[in-house]
């Protein structure tokens, strides 16, 4: 790894990452009836999200609010209790339904469960502990709520993280590069690294703001490991013409970037990269920076590089 005065900076995402959620087969085995009854009544994308994150999906289902909008503020805002919340979307979504004190039971047990039965990572104290030693300056970086941002401290890994920079008390998600602006001097020394599992949030985001990320990808499965080794020719803008009408997710990522339609970039591609040439906008088709790694066993050997 690249080093500012022989230190190392190294932050890293939470769930997924440092912690892993429940495995499939013990939300089936333990918390069926909910499943089924949110599943009947809320369908397959909130139950999705309710077991990933935002607990409270359902309910916003049941109060016809857009389940994207209502995310996003629940990752952002600070709220006492799932009550709070639902009076505090009711307070922005005029047309917002009333909630069944099912869905709320619902949306509390698998909030519990969640926090109950989320497990530290392999490797995960003895590369923290490694790390410190090595005199890595390390920070946590994560998309969480305040609820299940207490599983730092139930796991014990606060001690490493004594202010993490969480969504939930700064206002500020990963995916725009918004919440990695509290990194220590990001901007006067742009070294840092970041350590995460999403593809969306974890990497674009982390190039969005200017932090080098490394992919964690267990399964081997992540969409992005064949983008970032298929396509790298895009990354360096070499004859990319064809590689931007062929990834969506690349031309999607560039009209962000450039504040036009993908339609427009599909139908232009080479004026398009001739302008990302002359701007900063480049470092965000950098990709063949990023790092892909199958275990946090394996930081050990990059942080000594």
């Amino acid at each position: 790894m690249e080093t500012y005065n022989n230190t190392i900076y190294l932050a890293f995402d939470l769930y997924g990452t440092l912690v892993l959620p429940p495995p499939q087969q013990a939300w089936h085995a333990q918390m069926g009836k909910h499943l089924h009854r949110i599943r009947s009544i809320a369908g397959q994308e909130a139950l999705q999200q309710a077991i990933t994150g935002f607990p409270l999906a359902p309910a916003v289902t049941e109060m016809r609010i857009p389940l994207d909008q209502a995310r996003r503020l629940y990752l952002t805002a600070r709220f006492e209790s799932d009550e709070a919340f639902i009076e505090l979307l009711a307070s922005r979504f005029a047309n917002a339904g009333p909630v069944s004190l099912k869905t709320l039971s619902s949306a509390r047990a698998f909030a519990d469960f969640t926090l109950s039965h989320t497990t530290l990572a392999p490797c995960t104290l003895e590369l923290l502990h490694d790390l410190t030693e090595q005199g890595v300056v390390l920070q946590m970086v994560s998309d969480v709520s305040s609820s299940l941002s207490q599983i730092v401290q139930t796991t014990g890994i606060c001690n490493w993280f004594p202010e993490p920079l969480f969504s939930w008390e700064t206002g500020l998600l990963k995916g725009d590069g918004g919440a990695f602006g509290g990194l220590e001097d990001l901007h006067r020394r742009r070294q840092w690294f970041f350590v995460g599992d999403n593809w969306r949030s974890d990497v674009l985001g982390a190039l969005a703001a200017g932090v080098m990320p490394i992919l964690i990808d267990r399964t081997g499965k992540n969409p992005a490991r064949q983008l970032i080794e298929d396509v790298s020719p895009l990354f360096v803008l070499c004859s990319a013409d064809s590689s931007i009408q062929a990834h969506p997710l690349i031309r999607a990522k560039l009209s962000e970037i450039l504040g036009v339609t993908a339609e427009t970039i599909e139908a232009h591609p080479s004026a398009y990269l001739k302008i990302l040439e002359k701007t900063a906008a480049i470092r965000f088709v950098g990709f063949d920076t990023i790092r892909i790694i199958d275990s946090l066993g394996e930081l050990r050997n990059l942080s000594t590089r």
